[in-house]
């Protein structure tokens, strides 16, 4: 795994980014030949490749080079980078970590070749067709080098730089009391993002009425829940994977019904209803601006009641954590 080792990189920062889709070379100071030999071999097995090369100099690698450089992970989060990879000719492993938008993979790998100049050119290979086979985009064809490159196409809400506006549309049951009675409606909610992975959101559920009768009459309960908080995900492959989290109010309308007029309401109460809200999903792009996906969470309401007829008998004894399933789509606007 990567993380055990922190070696300092010059010129990386939190806010620093890559201007352009880049292959990042982890290069040490201390065997420069290695460097330069391997930077022209790669860069010539990417020249067909819409991405740049750039070398990123460290003091030294860690003997054994075992992959365990945490640097590296830090250059592989920033913008533009697809990958990040680093070469140890004492051991003759190389090791590739692709960016998290691009699945997080770690690549470890020992190469062979017929003398020094063959484990360079080994190494270009194993880098190329790593990058090829993560579906990086290619340059166009008879493009000459030096010629402008073509920008990595952004995998919305997924990739570098995700959609700004994001629309959900989703179904969504709630288990409301023990007698299983079930609130369900369509969720609509827009998301705004702040970061690659966190976004703060509006939603409102139109809810169906939760009706509950006996012989002494029927409650029919309204509610129109409005709920906003923040939103995190991340990514492990082609799974999109996150959480949310929030507060809302529900504006609760009851209708008190006897049997004798079953056509009219005999009573109507109207309250306000606080809850909070928490959810975990999972999701999968079939295209780049559709997310299909499913969450799990609950309700859990700080202000509830109960409902019964005229103070009397208690028809609905809704539960103060009330779990609930959604499933829907979300769709990248901008």
């Amino acid at each position: 795994m990567v993380g055990a080792w922190s070696i300092p990189i010059a010129g990386v920062g939190a806010g620093s980014a890559w201007a352009s889709p880049t292959v990042v070379m982890i290069a040490p100071r201390d065997k420069p030949k290695v460097a330069q030999t391997l930077r022209e071999a790669v860069k010539a097995q990417l020249s067909d490749v819409s991405l740049q090369l750039r070398v990123q100099e460290v003091e030294s690698l860690p003997s054994p080079a075992d992959c365990r450089l945490a640097s590296a992970r830090k250059l592989a989060g920033q913008r533009g980078v697809a990958a990040v990879f680093w070469f140890d000719p004492g051991t003759n492993r190389v090791c590739l970590l692709f960016a998290p938008d691009r699945g997080g993979r770690l690549v470890n790998r020992r190469v062979t070749g017929s003398g020094e100049e063959g484990r360079y050119e080994a190494v270009a290979v194993l880098v190329r067709t790593a990058v090829r086979d993560s579906h990086l985009p290619r340059a166009a064809e008879g493009a000459r080098p030096g010629s402008p490159r073509v920008l990595w196409p952004r995998r919305q809400g997924r990739g570098p730089g995700p959609a700004r506006l994001e629309l959900e549309l989703a179904y969504g049951l709630e288990l409301v009391d023990p007698a299983a009675e079930l609130a369900h409606g369509l969720r609509l909610a827009a998301q705004v993002n702040l970061h690659r992975h966190w976004a703060v959101f509006l939603g409102f559920r139109l809810e169906a009425r939760v009706v509950v009768d006996d012989s002494d009459g029927a409650v029919e309960l309204q509610r129109y829940p409005v709920d906003a908080g923040v939103r995190g995900r991340w990514w492990i492959g082609a799974l999109e994977l996150g959480a949310r989290l929030g507060v809302g109010f529900a504006y609760s309308r009851l209708v008190q019904r006897l049997p004798s007029t079953s056509s009219n309401a005999v009573g109507t109460t109207s309250e306000w209803l606080v809850f909070l809200g928490a959810y975990g999903y999972v999701g999968v792009r079939p295209v780049d601006r559709l997310l299909l996906f499913a969450a799990v969470g609950a309700r859990v309401y700080v202000v509830n009641a109960k409902y019964g007829l005229n103070g009397g008998t208690v028809l609905l004894s809704p539960w103060p954590v009330q779990p609930s399933l959604l499933v829907g789509i979300g769709v990248d606007i901008f």
